[in-house]
């Protein structure tokens, strides 16, 4: 299909010469047998993977032949678009999960296919010591001829602090995220990194970076969704910023939240040499909502998902820190996990904290790790002063996608994505009221011996 530069309506795609590397050296040009093809992308995996069914009634099978051991080579994209590109950095074909027969001379085959780093993942081990700082480690390892060898871009944050680390024969990615991911912090102190790949390239970097720089600077979202019916279904750019469909996910549970340790916790750190511990409290608001980026924090009013209302006695929901413990070792070469596990751990749990799932047309420009505007209407009775379109002041607001999922349907020539995404904020604080009163519960009856239920026994019958 020739690569063209102007959509011509929403969900319209380009899709190059789709094609198979055998492994006896045969490639065998698929792009009229595709009956579907998925690409999911994810900021908790440092690779994309997908599959594809194809309809053979050519023979592929036989002439490459298909054993799990092929290269997929093409590139995709919305006209005029960032691509994705795999005929620059080949996939790999890793599995043949389904094979069976359609007519006499058809078959239909769905492959699974992955990147050749992740590929060379499984077949890499690392022993090694090293010692440097976390991002000069995940560098190494992804660049390497020892280790990924990729050639692909590279986006990395830079971290402070020299790491100590025996690597104990264990794979790449296993290095980067048990150990990089958990103690790497920037230069501004930000713990919680990902490490995952889009379109762009290979991604080891702070949440905060994602979000902004200071607490001032935002960074832009690559597109506004709303859930309304568009204006104009010749505005093509309308049209893709139409919300297919949503629901909310995960919302604030603050139950397993809190038990979790998301809003308060403490960590207690013995050191051992000395025979002594020291404990440090953790407080969400205070010690990372009010200090670190927020995907809504462009808006004046901005806040958290959460209300500092009272919610036992006077304390906020963020001032129990026994809700949850954590016990850390300490020694003369210390890793700092005062600076980083409990805030980290917490930011992990804010992830999921309160997600939505959106089906919407496909658009390669929009992709794992970009903030999304979204706008979804109230739903509450409009007054006289409202507008048609009052947005929800909890659903709507600046997310940040999680999870992406393209769709491409080719007999029909349709592209959709399914993508999930995150919110830490609002844009306007929720009503906080300090000095609120619940009503006092009545002290129940007690009955310690349970002598009131002894005086209710009955004589047994002889």
């Amino acid at each position: 299909m020739p690569q063209r530069d102007q959509i011509q309506s929403a969900g319209d795609y380009d899709l190059g010469q789709v094609a198979i590397l055998g492994s006896s050296g045969h490639i065998v040009n698929i792009t009229t047998q595709i009956k579907e093809l998925n690409i999911y992308q994810s900021i908790d995996s440092p690779f994309m993977t997908g599959n594809i069914i194809i309809d053979d009634a050519k023979g592929v099978s036989s002439i490459l032949p298909l054993i799990g051991q092929e290269r997929l080579l093409f590139t995709f994209k919305t006209p005029s678009s960032y691509p994705i590109d795999f005929d620059t950095y080949n996939a790999v074909i890793y599995s043949i999960d389904k094979r069976f027969q359609t007519t006499n001379r058809s078959q239909v085959f769905i492959m699974s296919f992955t990147t050749l780093e992740n590929y060379r993942n499984t077949r890499t081990k690392v022993s090694k010591s090293f010692k440097a700082s976390p991002s000069e480690i995940v560098q190494e390892l992804l660049t390497s001829e020892d280790y990924l060898s990729t050639k692909k871009p590279l986006f990395i944050d830079d971290t402070i602090g020299i790491m100590n680390y025996v690597a104990p024969n264990i794979r790449p990615y296993q290095v980067i995220n048990t150990v990089m991911k958990n103690e790497a912090m920037t230069k501004e102190n930000e713990p919680h990194f990902v490490f995952f790949e889009n379109q762009r390239g290979i991604h080891f970097r702070s949440l905060d970076s994602m979000l902004g720089q200071g607490g001032e600077l935002s960074m832009p979202h690559s597109r506004q969704y709303k859930f309304q019916p568009t204006n104009d279904r010749m505005d093509i750019d309308d049209s893709l910023s139409t919300i297919i469909s949503w629901e909310i996910e995960d919302s604030s549970n603050t139950f397993l939240n809190g038990r979790a340790g998301m809003f308060s916790s403490t960590l207690t750190c013995h050191d051992i040499y000395n025979k002594n511990a020291e404990k440090f409290e953790y407080d969400y608001i205070e010690d990372m909502f009010k200090l670190r980026n927020s995907a809504n924090q462009e808006y004046k009013n901005y806040g958290p998902m959460i209300s500092e209302s009272p919610v036992d006695g006077k304390k906020t929901l963020t001032q129990f820190p026994a809700s949850r413990q954590f016990l850390h070792p300490k020694s003369q070469i210390s890793n700092r996990a005062e600076m980083w596990m409990q805030e980290s751990h917490s930011r992990r749990l804010e992830r999921e904290f309160f997600t939505i799932k959106l089906e919407i047309f496909g658009d390669t420009n929009v992709m794992c790790g970009d903030l999304i505007d979204i706008v979804i209407p109230s739903n509450r009775e409009l007054t006289a002063g409202d507008v048609d379109t009052y947005p929800d002041p909890i659903l709507s607001g600046r997310y940040l996608i999680t999870k992406l999922a393209h769709q491409i349907n080719h007999p029909s020539q349709e592209h959709s994505m399914v993508l999930t995404a995150m919110k830490d904020s609002v844009k306007s604080s929720l009503i906080t009221d300090r000095e609120i009163q619940y009503p006092n519960e009545k002290v129940g009856k007690r009955d310690i011996g349970l002598v009131e239920e002894k005086r209710l026994l009955q004589q047994k019958t002889r």
